[in-house]
């Protein structure tokens, strides 16, 4: 099959927002027999619900760092705190650093990428972004999320997956044997850390994607494996989106900046700027300098020696507070020794 999902390695763009406001190019694919042309929803059709979203987030490097480090490292933890997530409205927009995705995500899973499927590997910074328009479905706990990317810097058409992810921050989705013959797909779990959280979402392809995957697709294994590769490629999205909605949970965690609507300034031969829709610039408040622990290590933590704890997640009677790093234990348990290291060379038998 000549098209799953292009992948998101190459995009340059410094926002995907600005390039998806205002898009109306369609989505058009030539079949495998080259007979048939498929035209496919995709950029153009969520441009313009994207404009009419009241809501905007725009992540930082650091913000989208926090977010992968969390959903890799505490899993757990965030299943612990689906209780207190809520959708902050029934519809917003979630914009990442690629970049800053990928290279911590390989830092913490080495060997195992964002784009299980395609093999991607991260690459050097080139400004990279990736956002999702999430709807809320009834209830501030249940919805459905689109996922975008854009190519490059110099290509302004920016992509759509062919599938959304549907959750339910509630209940987990029951498998079934006859999802896939209808669109529907679990999503892949290359990072065993995270299947847990991923029983709460699934995909779900689009119907005018699913009826040109079944067309083109001449064997069920050939549609199967669109399937698998689809699941594979957005194993991570849904975890992440999570991660963030767990961290807008933390008192002071994140600061919040609107930004204004600019539009377009203009040259005679080229643009100056680009339009610039608004929306609310994220950056971190969680990593501020540490408080001064050392008169509090002493007889703090029971018998345990003094040792480094790192920032990190708290909750605590419902809420949920960042923990700056700080020294914990007791130097007398167990107190720094010196020692004498005498190294010598053998010689090899």
């Amino acid at each position: 099959m000549n098209h799953i999902a292009h992948n998101r390695a190459n995009d340059t763009s410094q926002r995907l927002i600005d390039k998806l406001i205002g898009y109306s190019a369609p989505v058009t694919i030539i079949s495998n027999d080259r007979r048939r042309t498929y035209t496919l929803p995709g950029a153009a059709e969520i441009a313009a619900s994207l404009e009419a979203t009241p809501t905007r987030y725009v992540l930082d490097k650091d913000v989208t760092r926090f977010c992968t480090e969390l959903a890799c490292r505490s899993a757990v933890f965030l299943e612990q705190c689906l209780d207190l997530v809520r959708l902050p409205t029934e519809q917003f927009w979630v914009e990442f650093d690629e970049d800053e995705r990928l290279a911590t995500l390989a830092r913490q899973a080495p060997g195992r990428y964002a784009q299980q499927g395609d093999h991607v590997r991260p690459a050097a910074p080139s400004g990279r972004r990736f956002g999702m328009l999430v709807v809320a479905n009834g209830d501030s706990t249940r919805g459905c999320a689109q996922v975008c990317w854009s190519q490059s810097a110099a290509d302004l058409h920016p992509e759509v997956s062919p599938a959304r992810l549907q959750f339910d921050l509630r209940d987990r989705a029951a498998p079934d044997p006859g999802d896939s013959a209808n669109g529907l797909a679990h999503l892949a779990n290359p990072l065993q850390s995270v299947a847990g959280l991923n029983a709460f979402a699934r995909l779900k392809v689009e119907p005018l994607w699913l009826a040109y995957y079944k067309a083109e697709a001449s064997t069920p294994a050939q549609y199967s494996a669109a399937m698998a590769g689809l699941s594979a490629q957005m194993w991570f999205d849904w975890v992440l989106l999570l991660s963030f909605l767990v961290c807008l949970n933390v008192k002071d965690g994140f600061t919040q900046k609107p930004v204004t609507a600019a539009p377009a300034k203009f040259h005679p031969r080229r643009p100056l700027a680009p339009s610039r829709p608004s929306h609310i610039e994220v950056t971190s408040s969680l990593f501020g300098d540490s408080p001064n622990t050392s008169h509090a290590s002493y007889g703090f933590g029971g018998g345990k020696r003094l040792h480094y704890v790192r920032g990190h997640l708290v909750r605590r009677k419902g809420r949920i507070f960042w923990r700056s790093s700080h020294m914990r234990g007791n130097l007398a348990v167990a107190p720094p020794d010196a020692r004498t290291v005498s190294m010598r060379l053998t010689r090899a038998r």
